[in-house]
């Protein structure tokens, strides 16, 4: 038999059902759950000692925040209840009070949803019954013969209920897996130098490492034509120039270099080598 009877706790709707108004299905929900009483945070045995644990996501409603014990007699403390109780876990106690007495989905963290409309039972008025946007049929919303309520066993079993991922989890790392991980970084270091040093130009081997390569430009067809003129204009001086220094008075010849042309000097010992 599961633990998530209602003994001592008596059915949170068994009042509603007779009620004028249609029972308020997630009451326990507009409360703030409580926590553990003092003495069970300080128990005589070690093993019992309640230590809170982080929740899937923020808002969630079904993971329990405070756990004690180990294997199949670990509890949670459902704080919904009034008042709040230790359930164990292994046997589906927890999920089951969660699940058909608080309406909470053990897959979503999230309360199922309610009926779209609810109306009193034909033939018994002190029945309510909610319409199911899912199935489009009316069910029952509480039955004194079953724990928890029939809303919920309901919504369990035609609703859609996607489950809410987890964060990833961090794999402890063994010192061969470290090894392999820095093998790994290295040889695809080692292979991605090999590649730009096959494809890089010449002119790039040889480039300071602070310094990015200059890639040309790509010049327009008005641009082209400027640079031409300029340089057809820059040839034409240099032609000028070089033609002006051709043209130019002649450099007399240095004395030094022919005595024998010296002013005063008689030519006629060389008249029979002529």
């Amino acid at each position: 038999m599961l633990h998530s009877s209602t003994d001592g706790h008596g059915h949170p709707f068994a009042a509603a059902a007779e009620s004028a108004t249609p029972p308020d299905l997630y009451s326990s929900l507009n409360e703030q759950p409580e926590d553990p009483p003092e003495e069970d945070m300080h128990p005589s045995d070690p093993d019992l000692v309640p230590h809170e644990q982080d929740l899937r996501f923020a808002g969630d409603l079904y993971t329990p925040k405070w756990v004690r014990g180990h294997g199949n007699k670990r509890e949670g403390w459902c704080g919904l209840c009034k008042p709040g109780r230790w359930l164990v876990l292994k046997n589906s106690a927890f999920w089951y009070d969660k699940s058909f007495t608080h309406g909470v989905s053990a897959a979503t963290g999230a309360a199922f949803k309610g009926p779209q409309e609810t109306r009193r039972t034909e033939g018994n008025a002190d029945i309510w019954e909610g319409y199911c946007g899912s199935c489009g049929d009316w069910i029952s919303l509480v039955s004194s013969k079953k724990k928890g309520t029939t809303w919920f066993r309901h919504a369990y079993k035609c609703h859609t209920h996607p489950k809410v991922k987890d964060g990833p989890k961090r794999r402890r790392e063994t010192p061969a897996s470290m090894r392999a991980r820095a093998a790994s970084n290295a040889s695809g270091s080692t292979t991605a130098t090999a590649t730009t040093a096959g494809t890089s130009s010449p002119a790039s081997r040889f480039a300071h490492p602070d310094e990015s390569p200059v890639l040309p430009s790509v010049e327009s067809s008005e641009q082209q034509q400027q640079h031409s003129q300029y340089h057809q204009q820059r040839q034409a001086q240099l032609d000028a120039e070089i033609r002006a220094r051709l043209q130019g008075p002649s450099v007399p010849m240095p004395s030094s270099t022919a005595p024998h042309l010296r002013t005063g000097h008689s030519l006629d010992g060389f008249a029979g080598m002529i």
